[in-house]
């Protein structure tokens, strides 16, 4: 696996996989998109303990995997979008990044694009792949599209 910008040749995919209780074959295909995000929301939390605390929060893959990972933490959005692109790109998949806004707090006002998620390109597709909200955001990926909706709390603009 030649070197890219997500660093999927220095994730431990088997620890990821262990850590999210994911226990399927992995290949670049929607069942494991689906598969991985539902496993990923359910077994890590939104987190910003140290944010909050002061501390630094390191966005490198190796801080980011032994916080996540090893210790068995949760992360902020772009911790875990550090990881899971990681993990993504490991397995072959092809997507890019994106500054995303949360209306959770400022009901309909726009607020700063400070949300990071992933679109992933697949079968002439493109996925929404948000995990970072933990069990208050997406509970699997949603396929972008000019008539896409989102039923119930979670409306969203394209």
């Amino acid at each position: 696996m030649t070197d890219s910008m997500w660093q999927g040749n220095g994730v431990d995919l088997d620890a990821y996989l262990s850590r999210v209780g994911y226990r399927a074959d992995v290949a670049p295909d929607l069942a494991t998109l689906r598969g991985l995000h539902a496993a990923h929301v359910e077994a890590i939390a939104f987190e910003n303990i140290d944010a909050i605390l002061g501390r630094a929060v390191p966005l490198d893959l190796d801080s980011v995997q032994e916080k996540i990972v090893r210790r068995g933490r949760g992360g902020w959005c772009m911790e875990q979008v550090v990881l899971v692109a990681a993990v993504l790109d490991r397995i072959g998949f092809t997507f890019s990044a994106l500054a995303a806004r949360s209306r959770i707090r400022t009901g309909n006002k726009m607020g700063p694009a400070v949300h990071v998620a992933l679109c992933v390109e697949l079968d002439d597709e493109r996925w929404l792949f948000d995990v970072s909200f933990g069990g208050y955001g997406l509970h699997e990926p949603i396929r972008l599209a000019e008539t896409a909706r989102l039923e119930g709390d979670w409306p969203f603009d394209i």
